[in-house]
């Protein structure tokens, strides 16, 4: 009885070992409507498609696997948090997964901390962000305009390595104007919250990869995150932490790679609100 059990945990456990080299692969699209009181009535039903953490080294399964899923979608504004190419040479690569989706409106990036890299000129490097077909806020922020009205997306750089200045990101924004705020890593939520932001979209932690408990922190970019995958509501501010496309050593069990879409609808409500977890 003992062998058997042995043998059946050691069969067990081998394919676990397989299926967590393959989630990786299971790229999905997650969609969520959100109600947001104060949105612009221009803006009622807004579409954002979410993408982070791409780590683009070349056209590779994901890489398909993502085009394949976006080449029906229809959005009216990309956001991109971050840590989209791992090979500067990517960047057609990158541009060529957004034109696959339906989109008019503005492409907008912030960066991550897979792009800084001290052997290169940080300006080659953002400008092959650009060159992903985006408009990047470094410590910034733009306007969507929509029917007479707007809005008002402030993007930082990267605050896992420091670089995130939200003096500067936050500066010329007025207190009355709806703010979706772009970070790469979500430690800087809650100081967003405090300037009035009203949607937060994060990326960086990869929802830990590993969906078992203290799992996740095997992965350096997980650890110390107070916010590790999902939707959660601070106050009055949504935060979405997106857990990427691209998998850290390869191996995820758990928790698929996931791109979002996120409805803006202030009339219907939102049949994910409950799902928000209150801090």
């Amino acid at each position: 009885m003992g062998l058997m059990l042995l043998g059946s945990v050691a069969v067990l456990g081998a394919l676990a070992a397989v299926y967590a080299l393959v989630e990786p692969y299971f790229t999905r699209i997650v969609t969520l409507e959100i109600r947001l009181t104060n949105l612009p009535a221009a803006f009622n039903g807004f579409r954002i498609l979410h993408l982070t953490d791409l780590h683009t080294r070349k056209r590779g399964l994901l890489e398909k696997r993502a085009a394949r899923l976006l080449a029906s979608e229809r959005a009216d504004a990309i956001f991109v948090t971050g840590d989209s190419l791992k090979a500067l040479s990517a960047a057609p690569v990158v541009r060529d997964l957004l034109d696959t989706v339906q989109c008019d409106g503005p492409r907008i990036s912030v960066l991550g901390n897979a792009e800084h890299k001290p052997w290169i000129d940080q300006s080659y490097v953002e400008q092959a962000v650009r060159d992903t077909g985006v408009q990047l806020l470094v410590n910034s922020s733009l306007s969507i305009e929509k029917g007479g009205e707007s809005i008002r997306v402030v993007g930082v750089d990267d605050a896992f390595t420091g670089r995130a200045d939200m003096d500067a990101a936050f500066s010329g924004v007025a207190k009355d104007e709806f703010v979706v705020f772009l970070t790469h890593c979500p430690s800087v939520s809650e100081e967003a919250v405090r300037r009035g932001a009203a949607v937060v979209l994060a990326g960086h932690t990869h929802g830990g990869q590993v969906g078992l408990p203290f799992m996740h922190n095997l992965f350096p970019y997980a650890r110390r995150s107070a916010y590790l995958s999902g939707l959660f509501k601070i106050r009055d501010t949504f935060l979405y932490v997106n857990r990427g496309i691209a998998s850290e050593k390869g191996v995820r069990f758990l928790v698929p790679p996931e791109i979002t879409l996120f409805e803006f609808d202030p009339e219907r409500g939102s049949r994910y609100r409950m799902l928000a977890q209150d801090q």
